[in-house]
């Protein structure tokens, strides 16, 4: 008797074992996103608890609709394991965007198991719009110095806008004062450039706070700014001529050193006044509130970057002294595959 209720009772248990597997729900319990950011050119990786392919079919690019994400975007899958997929996005995930990802009954196209899924969407967001800096300066407008000094503000974001939408919500203020913008740049892109009339009795150096009300939209999105965006900066002395910074820079594949300065170079040679150890054959292009320079360099030396003093502004004024700094470019930032 005692062996027929343990034959019945094991016979029960696995029963609600069973019962227990297949009425349990496919989840995600692992992405390579755990704060909910993605990068616009990205892979995405969702790991399973619960294994959907073999060993077979794992590495090899797919192109069945595993995911439901919204909004759409085109791209493939590749198993990396028995219980891990990734999506490569075929063009890039679109910018300042939500996204929400959804599980289908696809994911069962290769396993034989029955299970509910978990319908809990999966939320992820590329980088929401941003001031990434604000660069100030002193300059002439039109280079007409019969029309005074003015300060000129370029404001970075993390993706390229309307000029003309960003004067309309902008706030500039330099120390108490709110001071009235004008815009220099035209076209959309990532830097927007400004300039201003200073007032009279502000003195100098002062922080310029910039406030930029809610409503924004950049380029390729649809999604607004649902809070103002705001950055604070320092506008130099107006009778100095300074080196703000020199920093390696990579874009578009290229390298190149990016020096700012608080006042506008002479239009001349630049070249003459720049010295690079060890030697590379390098060529100079004016910016607004600096210069560029590009060669051939290299990330696995350091190069040190020497300014004569003899370099003038536009104001004629020189630098108080030579200007060296050491510039490290290292290793590019990676890039992430997209395919198409």
């Amino acid at each position: 008797m005692k062996k027929i209720v343990r034959v019945v009772f094991a016979a029960c248990c696995s029963a609600v074992l069973l019962t227990s597997c297949f009425n349990g729900k496919l989840k995600v319990k692992e992405v390579n996103f755990s704060d909910g950011e993605v990068q616009t050119q990205q892979s995405i990786v969702f790991t399973f608890n619960n294994d959907l392919v073999p060993d077979s079919l794992t590495h090899k690019w797919d192109s069945t609709s595993y995911l439901d994400i919204k909004p759409a975007v085109k791209g493939v899958y590749e198993w990396l394991s028995p219980n891990q997929l990734s999506f490569a996005p075929s063009e890039s995930f679109m910018p300042n965007t939500d996204y929400k990802v959804l599980l289908t009954k696809k994911l069962f196209t290769h396993s034989k198991k029955t299970m509910g899924i978990d319908d809990d969407p999966i939320l992820f967001h590329t980088p929401y719009l941003k001031i990434s800096n604000v660069e100030t300066f002193w300059t002439l407008k039109d280079g007409n110095s019969a029309l005074g000094v003015f300060v000129g503000v370029n404001i970075d974001f993390n993706y390229a806008v309307s000029p003309s939408s960003v004067l309309q919500k902008l706030k500039l203020t330099a120390g108490s004062n709110v001071v009235q913008a004008e815009l220099v740049s035209a076209d959309n892109g990532n830097q927007v450039k400004l300039l201003f009339k200073p007032q009279d009795g502000t003195k100098y150096p002062c922080q310029l706070s910039v406030s930029i009300d809610k409503g924004l939209i950049c380029v390729g999105s649809e999604r607004a700014t649902d809070k103002a965006l705001e950055y604070s900066s320092q506008i130099p002395r107006q009778d100095d001529f300074e080196i703000v910074s020199a920093l390696p820079v990579f874009q578009n594949g290229e390298s190149y050193i990016s020096v700012q300065t608080s006042q506008p170079i002479a239009d001349n040679d630049i070249s003459e006044f720049i010295h690079i150890s060890p030697e590379v054959k390098f060529q100079v292009t004016n910016q607004s509130n600096g210069f560029f320079i590009t060669g051939d360099f290299s990330s696995k030396v350091d190069y040190s970057l020497g300014i004569s003093s003899q370099l003038k502004s536009i104001f004629g004024k020189e630098l108080k002294s030579y200007y060296q700094a050491t510039i490290h470019f290292g290793s590019p930032p990676a890039l992430y595959r997209v395919y198409g």
